[in-house]
């Protein structure tokens, strides 16, 4: 009975370590892409701020050729 219960602590122990491993990994992964998504998320921000900037030269030069067509 010792040894069945001694085997089972054992079991239990490799599969605790197993376990924990294992969260370490997903951790490292969750930060990794973390990282990556924070990156994607900057470079997005970049984009749409340069989208942003050429929308309005791109109305400043329509309001500028309009006022020329007036005049």
């Amino acid at each position: 009975d010792s040894q069945a219960l001694e085997a089972r602590l054992k079991q239990l122990h490799e599969d605790y370590e197993n376990h924990r491993r294992s969260l370490a990994e997903v951790e490292e992964q969750t930060g990794v892409m973390r990282a990556k998504l924070g990156a994607k998320n900057s470079e997005k921000d970049r984009l749409q701020n340069e989208l942003r900037q050429r929308e309005q030269r791109m109305e400043q030069s329509r309001q500028q050729v309009l006022r020329l067509l007036g005049e």
